[in-house]
C-alpha cells in the first residue's frame, strides 16, 4: 500500500521526486509539526487502504471478514475510520496497551530492520536535509517491509499465515508458557 509521509514542510523537493517516491506512489501530507493526526489517518485510510481492500477482496473474491489488527495510537481510533471498517466488514482489534514489545509485529522485527537500513551509509548527497530524511526514511521502510519481512513479525508476534484455496489466512498461536515465563 501506498506510504503516508507526513512533513512539517509544505512542499516536496524536487530531488525526492527524481528519487522515485512520487505523487503515485507516495502520498505526501504537510503537519506542522510533522505528526500524525486523526484527519490525515482517515485520509490515508480513504484514499489508500479501503480502496486496497476492495481492490483485494475483488482480486481474491473473499467477501469473508478481515481482522485489522492496530496498535493504540489515538488517531486510529475515530468514529468515522471505525463504523467504515465495520461497513465493509473489517473486524479491527487493537493492542493491548503496552504490550508492544511482546505483541507488536513492527517492534518485534520491523522497527529494528528499519533503524538498520535507516542509519546505513552509502545513500547519495542532497541539497536538502528534508529530502535526504524523506530518501533515505522511505528506501528504509521499503526494505524492512518486504512481504517475507512482514510475516516474520507476524510469526515473531504469535500470528502464523497459512494458506487456503489460494488466500493467505492467518492464526495466533498461543506460546505453551507465557512470555517471560520461566521456571
Amino acid at each position: 500500500m501506498t506510504p503516508l509521509v507526513i512533513t512539517p514542510r509544505k512542499t516536496v523537493d524536487e530531488e525526492v521526486i527524481l528519487s522515485g517516491f512520487n505523487f503515485s506512489n507516495t502520498m505526501f501530507k504537510y503537519q506542522e509539526n510533522g505528526f500524525i493526526t486523526s484527519k490525515l489517518f482517515l485520509e490515508w485510510a480513504d484514499q489508500v487502504f479501503l480502496p486496497n481492500i476492495t481492490f483485494q477482496r475483488q482480486q481474491t473474491g473473499y467477501v469473508g471478514p478481515i481482522i485489522l489488527i492496530m496498535d493504540g495510537l489515538g488517531a486510529h481510533h475515530g468514529n468515522d475510520f471505525l463504523s467504515e471498517c465495520e461497513n465493509q466488514n473489517i473486524i479491527v482489534q487493537f493492542l493491548v496497551p503496552h504490550s508492544s514489545y511482546l505483541t507488536q509485529p513492527l517492534d518485534l522485527l520491523t522497527f529494528g530492520l528499519f533503524k538498520k537500513y535507516f542509519s546505513s551509509k552509502g545513500f547519495g548527497s542532497y541539497q536538502s536535509a528534508n529530502s535526504k530524511q524523506i530518501i533515505e526514511m522511505l528506501s528504509a521502510w521499503y526494505k524492512s517491509t518486504s512481504p517475507n519481512e512482514n510475516i516474520k513479525a507476524f510469526e515473531r508476534a504469535g500470528i502464523k499465515v497459512c494458506l487456503r484455496e489460494e488466500i493467505i489466512f492467518a492464526r495466533v498461536v498461543v506460546p505453551s508458557r507465557p512470555f517471560g515465563w520461566s521456571p
